[in-house]
């Protein structure tokens, strides 16, 4: 039990800041995130919401998600893949550093193209909205980040309590 706590342990923080920005697009890199069902878009969706926006801005913004998961599924996919090859290559029983830097490699290359991906989408929402709209996600943007940051501070608390529980001499 231990030994598993602690590979899992191991494999967030290996992969934290890469999952970080597969994260950073709606519903992360396998879409799941979502209550409602759906899908990668549930988060944009729900920040959506509380912006107040026109028939016009629901249906601009509409295309935009339309077209990125038309266009955006292949770049989507990939990450996720790349992220299971480091996962995978990062918990083996045996160390083997060239596997996780190709790994590591893989990740970066693609999520180099979700980050260009992501960064297109924004500005392509950006560009719809009000500057009271902005100012409301951008409000909601830092309260997600801060929710996020917490959480990986108190799991890194709780690593660091076990960590002093099998490490200190009694």
């Amino acid at each position: 039990m231990n030994k598993q706590l602690l590979t899992l342990a191991l494999t967030g923080i290996l992969v934290f800041s890469s999952a970080a920005l597969a994260f950073a697009l709606p519903g992360g890199p396998d879409g799941h995130n979502s209550p409602e069902g759906l899908g990668g878009e549930g988060k944009i969706v729900r920040m959506i919401m509380h912006l107040d926006l026109t028939t016009e801005q629901k249906q601009r913004v509409a295309s935009i998600i339309k077209k990125q998961r038309e266009t955006g599924k292949a770049t989507i996919e990939a990450f996720r893949d790349a992220m299971h090859g480091l996962r995978d290559a990062s918990t083996t029983d045996t160390y083997n550093e060239d596997a996780v830097l190709k790994a590591y490699a893989e990740v970066s290359k693609t999520g180099e193209q979700m980050a260009l991906m992501r960064a297109k989408i924004y500005a392509d929402v950006m560009a719809v909205l009000t500057s009271q709209q902005r100012e409301t996600l951008a409000k909601e943007r830092q309260e997600m980040f801060d929710h996020g940051k917490e959480r990986f501070k108190k799991h890194m608390n709780l690593l660091d309590e076990w960590i002093d529980k099998y490490t200190t001499s009694k």
